[in-house]
């Protein structure tokens, strides 16, 4: 069998699924953002500490100069709880379909995998 009926095949069966009611009864729930507190480990950061500049008067006049120039610094940051917000499904219980709110029959309710395979 190649790989393009067996992606139609599966199509249709899903197809058929969804017909039937399975799947709306199989992902009932909602989305929610929650906060939660996370723990984020202690660490070492590159800081760059910027030039250190004077200003001297010299014969009244001022002038700026430098006094050490810019550098890298490795920091530790230690470890501390942070507060994220994360998006989570939050199944409920699902509720099967009442007979007025069915979805019409497809010709694969009730069907089985191989009747389908050997109609096609």
């Amino acid at each position: 069998m190649c790989l393009l009926r067996a992606a139609g095949i599966a199509l249709a069966l899903v197809s058929a699924a969804a017909a039937c009611g399975a799947l709306e009864r199989a992902w009932a729930g909602h989305w929610e953002e929650r906060e939660v507190r996370v723990w984020v480990p202690g660490h070492y950061e590159k800081v760059w500490v910027p030039s250190e500049y004077r200003t001297i008067y010299p014969n009244g006049r001022a002038v700026t100069i430098r006094v050490r120039g810019g550098y890298w610094k490795v920091v530790w940051v230690p470890g501390h709880w942070r507060v994220e917000r994360v998006r989570v499904w939050v199944e409920t219980r699902a509720r099967p379909v009442p007979p007025a709110e069915a979805p019409p029959q497809s010709m694969f309710c009730g069907s089985t995998y191989a009747d389908f395979v050997n109609s096609a």
